[in-house]
């Protein structure tokens, strides 16, 4: 597999405009980490269904397979239905659910239809709204490959020694409303200190969705850096030592709620411990909005 990455933030460093920073990654990797969000809405649509009694039980596990692939087949029936994709999602998906055995037939076209749809899109008052919860996600994998930062944010800047780096994540959901997640980049550099100092991102996050609009978060992350020395030579900034490895520390936690249709409001705090640097608190409120 190979990766190309690319990121910018406009501003003068050294007297000169930074440029976009494109990194490049190339490995191989075993395991796969799948997106169990389609499944549960699946089990959503079968919690709302039991509970309004339009059906007499709780689906058969294949049913609710089928309903989960068709649910993450929503761009396909978008892009071959254009404007009503939402009602002939909904048919097959009734159509799945009748196929069962459990439906009433008399309550499957109307009061079963706005079920659906209330899990699925949030059109009316007092949906679900499920649609705005964060994603499932389960399993995991795991790369081993070579990066190298093909350029860099500041033409001052030369290009770091390509690295040998280990990339992984695993997901597990708990149930509709718990999710939790873990992913580690490590990398050592072909240089003198191969295999002895390592740069590292790690995450470990939990998520938990207290109501249908009040999103709980709680997240650390560990970074480990090289400490380094740099001088300008010649006008070209080049590192003149850089030997060892320095852990950061940052532990965040707050709230998103969701106030309307594309309006969220997060509510978020962290502790910072930076080695050499004092310790340090921090909040944020941040307001969103999706125009489209």
């Amino acid at each position: 597999m190979a990766l190309l990455s690319s990121s910018y933030t406009r501003q003068k460093e050294f007297g000169v405009e930074n440029r976009p920073v494109v990194n490049l990654f190339a490995g191989l990797g075993y395991g796969r980490q799948v997106d169990a969000t389609p499944l549960a809405k699946a089990i959503r649509i079968d919690e709302e269904l039991k509970k309004s009694r339009v059906t007499s039980k709780f689906l058969p596990k294949s049913t609710m397979l089928k309903i989960a692939q068709l649910i993450d087949m929503e761009d396909e029936y978008r892009d071959k239905y254009k404007q009503i994709y939402e009602a002939m999602l909904i048919k097959d998906i009734q159509a799945e659910i009748a196929a069962s055995g459990v439906a009433d037939a008399s309550l499957m076209n109307s009061l079963g239809y706005y079920r659906i749809s209330s899990v699925l899109f949030d059109r009316f008052t007092g949906s679900v709204n499920y649609n705005f919860t964060n994603p499932r996600y389960y399993g995991g994998d795991v790369r081993l490959g070579v990066s190298y930062q093909v350029l860099t944010r500041n033409e001052k800047i030369g290009s770091p020694n390509p690295a040998l780096e280990v990339r992984g994540r695993y997901g597990y959901p708990i149930g509709l409303n718990h999710q939790l997640l873990f992913s580690l980049n490590g990398r050592t550099f072909f240089d003198s200190t191969f295999a002895k100092v390592w740069e590292a991102e790690g995450v470990a996050a939990y998520w938990y969705n207290l109501t249908n609009r009040i999103q709980f978060n709680l997240q650390y992350n560990l970074t480990l850096q090289r400490a380094f020395q740099q001088v300008f030579v010649n006008n070209v900034l080049e590192t003149v030592s850089n030997d060892y490895s320095t852990a950061n520390h940052r532990i965040s936690t707050g709230f998103v709620f969701y106030l309307e249709n594309y309006i969220t409001l997060s509510i978020q705090g962290a502790y910072d411990y930076l080695h050499n640097t004092e310790s340090r608190f921090s909040t944020n409120v941040i307001a969103s909005f999706i125009i489209f």
